[in-house]
C-alpha cells in the first residue's frame, strides 16, 4: 500500500469512527469505498463515502487550509439551524476541526441522491415546471424564517439606513472598480446608475436569504421533491435581491428564446413567488443586475485579468456554459441603463 493509499485509508476511517460514535453507522459496518466527487469549489473539496450494513452513504465536505475553523463552525451550525427548522437540506451529523488526519475542518452530511434541476429542465420539462412553484415555495419559507435563529449573522441597519443591503452589495463592487478601473471600466457606469437609482427601493423588512439559489444548487430526489446545497452565502437582507437573483438563471427555457422572452419568463416565476407571499416584488429589472454584479466582475475578471478574483480554466468553461446567463445580463443592462457591455458579447463570440 502506497502512503497515498495509507493517508486516504486514515482519512476515511477518522470519518467513520466519528459516525459510529455518533450512531449513525455500526462498528461492523464495511466502508465500499471513499473518493472525490465533482463538486465543491475554490474553498472546498467534496468526497462521498459509501457503506455496506446497512447501505448508506455521505458527504463529506472538506474546507481549504486557509478557512478558519470558526467559518467552518459558522457554515455547519447554519445548516444545522435550516434542517432543524425543517428547510430542505441533506442532513448535517458532526462536524470535525482541527487538528484532524486531514488537517483542515470539514463536516459530514446526508448523500443525496439524484440529478440536479438544471438537468431535470433538459431533460423533464414537465416535472421542471412542477418543480418551480415548490421552488418559490420553498424560497419564501426560508423568507419567513426568525432571523434571530442566526444571531452571528451581521444584520442591516435599515432603521438608520433603508438602503444598506443595496449598499452591501454595490461596496463589493465599488472596491473591485476602484482597484481594477482599467479592467472593469464598463461596469463602472452600471455601478454608477445602481448607485443613482437605489433610492426607489428602501427595504422595509430584512429576511433570512440563501444568496445563491437556482436550479444548479438544487438536487431532486426520487420522490420528485429536492434538497438545497450551497449555503455559503446565507445572509440577512431583502428579500427582492433573493428573488431576482433566483429570477434571473432561472428565466432560460432554451438557446433559441428571446432576451425578451427570457423577462417574461423572469416576471412570471416572479408572478409565482407573489402570489404566494403575497408580497409585491418591486424594481424586478434593478435587483436582477444589482445581485448579478458580482458575477459580471468574475466574468470581467476572466477576460481582462483571472487574478482579480481567481478565476482558471475550470471557471471559463463553466462561464461559457452559460453564456445565456451573461447575454442576458447584457441585454438587461442596455434595456435599463443604457449600457453596452461590448466585452460580454465579444468574449461569447
Amino acid at each position: 500500500m502506497n502512503s497515498d493509499s495509507i493517508h486516504m485509508t486514515k482519512d476515511a476511517l477518522e470519518v467513520k469512527d466519528e459516525l459510529v460514535n455518533f450512531s449513525e453507522i455500526t462498528a461492523n459496518s464495511q466502508l465500499i469505498s471513499y473518493n472525490q466527487i465533482i463538486g465543491g469549489g475554490t474553498s472546498n473539496h467534496i468526497y462521498e463515502l459509501c457503506f455496506e450494513n446497512p447501505s448508506i452513504k455521505f458527504i463529506q465536505k472538506v474546507f481549504a487550509d486557509y478557512v478558519d475553523n470558526s467559518d467552518t463552525e459558522l457554515e455547519y451550525s447554519n445548516h444545522k439551524i435550516l434542517f432543524e427548522n425543517n428547510i430542505n437540506v441533506p442532513q448535517p451529523y458532526f462536524i470535525k476541526l482541527t487538528p484532524n488526519t486531514r488537517n483542515r475542518s470539514y463536516f459530514v452530511m446526508e448523500k443525496v441522491d439524484g440529478p440536479r434541476l438544471v438537468d431535470v429542465k433538459e431533460a423533464y420539462p414537465e416535472l421542471y415546471e412542477q418543480l418551480i412553484r415548490k421552488l418559490m415555495q420553498e424560497l419564501y419559507k426560508i423568507h419567513t424564517l426568525d432571523p434571530k435563529l442566526f444571531p452571528k449573522i451581521l444584520l442591516p441597519n435599515i432603521q438608520e439606513n433603508p438602503f444598506a443591503p443595496i449598499d452591501r452589495k454595490l461596496e463589493i463592487c465599488q472596491i473591485y472598480v476602484e482597484n481594477c478601473p482599467e479592467e472593469l471600466k464598463e461596469l463602472i457606469p452600471v455601478h454608477e446608475w445602481l448607485e443613482k437609482n437605489k433610492i426607489n427601493y428602501p427595504c422595509e423588512k430584512l429576511v433570512v436569504v440563501h444568496g445563491d439559489y437556482h436550479s444548479f444548487n438544487i438536487l431532486v430526489t426520487d420522490d420528485k421533491d429536492f434538497k438545497i446545497l450551497d449555503w455559503n452565502a446565507l445572509g440577512i437582507s431583502d428579500f427582492r435581491m433573493d428573488v431576482a437573483y433566483t429570477a434571473t438563471p432561472e428565466s432560460y427555457t432554451s438557446k433559441t428564446q428571446s432576451s425578451e422572452d427570457r423577462m417574461k419568463r423572469a416576471n412570471q416565476i416572479v408572478g409565482v413567488y407573489e402570489e404566494i407571499s403575497k408580497n409585491k416584488v418591486e424594481g424586478l429589472p434593478y435587483f436582477m443586475i444589482l445581485s448579478s454584479t458580482f458575477n459580471l466582475i468574475r466574468l470581467y475578471s476572466m477576460i481582462n485579468n483571472t487574478n482579480i478574483t481567481g478565476e482558471n480554466e475550470e471557471t471559463e468553461n463553466f462561464f461559457r456554459s452559460v453564456s445565456d446567463y451573461f447575454l442576458f445580463l447584457r441585454y438587461l443592462v442596455k434595456e435599463n441603463c443604457n449600457i453596452e457591455l461590448h466585452q460580454i458579447k465579444e468574449f461569447f463570440e
